[in-house]
């Protein structure tokens, strides 16, 4: 699953335009309920790698931003043409659900062909040419409004399922014939949510020489973004080396640490600092 390692951005329009087209929105409807959560799989980040068209980012109280791939005559990390996207400006949106036209107010209207939880495509006119084009959802360092509605329900990725309740988490891991599970609470910190283990577990950390030293703490992960169908979470290194079981081998006894469960699988022991966990229900 992709993550949004580019800075954001969608083409402009004139002031008068923009004016125009925000009073409008402000004095209508923005097409949503956050209170149930409805069109979650139209919030979030969409996606495309076609240059002539826009990347933008939809959350569920009406709001978000636009991106365009511009050129800088300055050298941008990460690319060397000079060339990335870049947020543009930011927007109201509203989706008709009879119709399925979202609306933009930069002035884009996008009729809606085909919505899922990972792609959207949608007829639109771009310079006087109508043209039909395909996203797919991206995940957003960013924390939804409604986060506290939202993310309630299950999330998943390939060896973690977390489901929260109103307040109250549970938290598991599978993977290489091992189990790991934990509950706790969970708020909301600054810029991120934050969980929290109810209960204390043994694990290690490394000192400046390099020696393990045990130490018995509560867990805490932190969610760096929570936008429709994707949450973004830090990847859990603090976990890396807790116990989570022993083995005995003859006389040898030995602690079984959380970072067997992966069994080094290339997803996780890699350079990825984020983890994206899909909602389930």
């Amino acid at each position: 699953m992709a993550l949004i390692a580019s800075s954001l951005s969608f083409s402009s329009c004139s002031k008068d335009e923009e004016d125009s087209n925000s009073s409008e929105f402000e004095n209508g409807p923005i097409g949503n309920t956050t209170e149930k959560i409805k069109n979650r799989e139209l919030f979030g980040y969409w996606q495309t790698d076609d240059t002539k068209s826009k990347r933008f980012c939809l959350y569920s109280d009406g709001t978000g931003f636009i991106e365009s791939w511009k050129y800088y005559s300055y050298p941008v990390p990460g690319s060397p043409s000079g060339y990335h996207w870049e947020h543009d400006v930011d927007i109201n949106w509203a989706y008709d659900t009879e119709t399925k036209v979202l609306a933009l107010s930069n002035g884009m209207a996008l009729n809606v062909k085909l919505l899922t939880s990972d792609m959207l495509s949608a007829e639109w006119t771009s310079s006087d040419r109508t043209r039909t084009d395909t996203w797919t959802k991206g995940a957003s360092y960013v924390i939804d409004p409604a986060w506290k509605e939202m993310i309630n329900g299950t999330w998943k990725d390939k060896y973690q399922e977390i489901t929260f309740n109103n307040g109250k988490f549970s938290y598991k891991c599978k993977g290489n014939n091992l189990e790991f599970a934990f509950s706790g609470r969970y708020s909301k910190v600054g810029d991120c949510i934050v969980l929290q283990s109810d209960e204390p577990y043994d694990t290690y950390y490394y000192d400046s020489n390099h020696h393990d030293e045990p130490s018995k703490r509560k867990i805490e992960i932190k969610i760096q973004g929570l936008n429709g169908t994707y949450l973004v979470m830090e990847r859990p290194d603090c976990l890396y080396y807790t116990v989570i079981g022993t083995n005995t081998n003859g006389t040898d006894t030995y602690d079984i640490w959380y970072m067997y469960i992966f069994g080094y699988d290339t997803d996780y022991d890699s350079d990825y600092d984020h983890l994206c966990l899909k909602y389930q229900n």
